[in-house]
């Protein structure tokens, strides 16, 4: 439960203060840093974004994500569901109006909400006047959103990695999370991100806050050991 122990830090410091366990050499890591990676190249990739609808962004890998993309294009304009306003960034607002999400071609969603507040969202639209076509959503598990006559838009899960090699040299083979229910030759990031960190041999601890200058180490190191984000047509 990370958000009750300030992101791993608490462990990291009982670690640290117990007799047994302080000189034994152990690190936690919790992969955020690359799922916070695979979110924002997921958006990067969206030919022409402008403006897109966030659920979830006040959380700490949304907030990351908003950070980021804000220092890369700093024009984009970020609309976030949320009733407390928890960033000060310029281009991000805020609404607890939840039916605005029919304004905006791209929504993204980091954080689970019941069914029926889409459904309610939704409520008496169509898809000529609905201009919602593409839900990207990383909260985990993914569970479907019924959008009944808005049959255009798609929901798709992201935050997701997939093996682009498959051979019998891959770093990685087989299923992975399949209790999670995804296809054969995927995995989550956050869980890509430790195997990463134990192959690369990594010393230091990864809690806390994201940290914006490692996003773009890890990504490469991914897509160096043949990870990647799964590709997604926007037309």
């Amino acid at each position: 439960m990370k958000q009750v122990n300030d992101g791993g830090s608490v462990i990291v410091d009982l670690i640290k203060q117990d007799p047994v366990l302080k000189d034994k050499n152990i690190r936690i890591w919790t992969g955020d840093t690359m799922t916070t990676a695979s979110v924002y190249q997921q958006i990067m990739d969206i030919p022409d974004l402008e403006e897109f609808f966030f659920i979830g962004a006040n959380g700490k890998v949304g907030t990351a994500v908003c950070q980021m993309l804000l220092k890369t294009r700093p024009n984009l304009k970020i609309r976030v569901f949320s009733t407390y306003q928890a960033m000060d960034l310029p281009n991000v607002s805020y609404t607890s109006d939840m039916k605005e999400i029919v304004d905006y071609k791209v929504v993204v969603i980091g954080k689970y909400y019941s069914g029926r507040l889409y459904a309610k969202a939704f409520e008496g639209k169509s898809n000529g006047d609905c201009k919602t076509r593409f839900i990207l959503d990383y909260t985990v598990p993914f569970i479907p959103i019924d959008v009944k006559d808005c049959t255009e838009i798609k929901h798709i899960q992201i935050g997701l990695l997939q093996i682009t090699d498959t051979s019998s040299k891959a770093f990685l083979k087989g299923p992975f999370d399949v209790c999670m229910s995804h296809d054969q030759n995927h995995i989550y990031p956050c869980h890509a991100g430790c195997i990463v960190n134990m192959t690369e041999h990594r010393d230091t601890d990864e809690v806390g806050e994201i940290v914006l200058e490692e996003m773009n180490i890890v990504w490469k190191k991914a897509v160096s050991y043949g990870l990647a984000n799964r590709a997604i047509n926007y037309k």
